[in-house]
């Protein structure tokens, strides 16, 4: 005779009143995060001055150091443009590496990780293609109250004459990568109130570019990027539309170099409350996306409701 086979878990029922194991809420402090801020700051200023001085000395010598110093068209050159790009994300990436081993929280959590619906990513990308032309209005009002040279006039020289595989790694893969995971990764996962992280997030994003004119021109990109790690909990979305906007710039700063086309700066008025607003209508449907994707889905072993069998009936 077989034995009858030994119950599954499921059969199993737990003693009534049993309380759930408590499990440890892993959370992060808000000064951590500033912390790692303040350190990411101190690194990449010592970092790119070491970028600075090896590459002077290996182009122009002692005295191309000292002329640096007071001449910033001295460092026009796309060898400094691609080792200061490197430089930046060996920074972001360490610091990225060692906050959650020193905030005693795992990665995952820590950076934002985990992944986000497929349509997300699509959304993202496109919303931040609409705030393009509001970025670029912003620089071209503001221009003529910073008549020096701008860091964008400075990677427009320092890029020129470089073929478009060498350009999308420093000036679109690198900076998406390595701000991202410092700003929407550490900094903005680590202040709890989203009110304050979003906006402190994205100050401290458009302060890394440290032109002014520069730093005016990305505040809204900021913001938006902020929104997209906030609404989707996942790092790599924001990821993904920095990496977009940067490649959409990079692809017109080289084509423009090649056929002489209009820059940016002669886009119509007009294009900046239709960006914003294409920018709204990606927003909003990556939004439902989330709401599709965080509705409880219906449980399978739930039993449908049985319909009343009419032969069972009373009379």
């Amino acid at each position: 005779m077989d034995e009858p086979a030994p119950p599954v878990a499921e059969d199993i029922p737990l003693p009534p009143g049993l309380p759930e194991p408590a499990v440890p809420r892993l959370r992060l402090r808000w000064w951590q995060g500033m912390l790692a801020m303040l350190v990411a700051v101190v690194m990449l200023v010592i970092a790119n001055v070491a970028v600075l001085v090896v590459i002077m000395l290996a182009e122009h010598g002692p005295s191309g150091v000292m002329a640096a110093v007071g001449n910033p068209q001295a460092l026009i050159s796309f060898p400094m443009l691609a080792a200061g790009q490197v430089a930046n994300l060996l920074v972001f990436l360490v610091v990225a590496a060692l906050f959650p081993f020193v905030a005693s929280v795992p990665h995952r959590s820590a950076l934002g990780l985990s992944g986000a619906p497929a349509g997300t990513f699509l959304w993202g990308a496109l919303g931040i293609l609409g705030l393009g032309p509001l970025a670029d209005r912003i620089v071209t009002t503001l221009k003529p109250y910073f008549p020096e040279q701008s860091s964008l006039e400075m990677i427009e020289a320092a890029i020129a004459g470089q073929p478009l595989w060498v350009l999308v790694p420093f000036l679109a893969v690198m900076p998406a990568l390595g701000e991202e995971l410092l700003c929407r990764g550490v900094l903005q996962r680590s202040i709890p109130w989203p009110a304050v992280a979003l906006p402190v997030s994205a100050v401290f994003f458009a302060a890394l570019h440290m032109d002014p004119l520069h730093m005016a021109g990305v505040l809204p990109l900021g913001f938006y990027l902020a929104w997209l790690g906030h609404r989707t909990g996942s790092v790599w979305v924001p990821v993904f539309a920095h990496f977009t906007n940067n490649l959409a710039a990079t692809l017109a700063m080289h084509f423009s170099e090649s056929t002489e086309l209009a820059s940016t700066d002669e886009l119509p008025l007009w294009a900046v409350p239709v960006g914003v607003l294409f920018t709204l209508v990606a927003a909003t449907l990556l939004h439902a996306r989330m709401r599709a994707a965080e509705a409880p889905a219906a449980r399978p072993d739930t039993p449908a409701p049985e319909a009343n069998d009419p032969s069972e009936s009373p009379a």
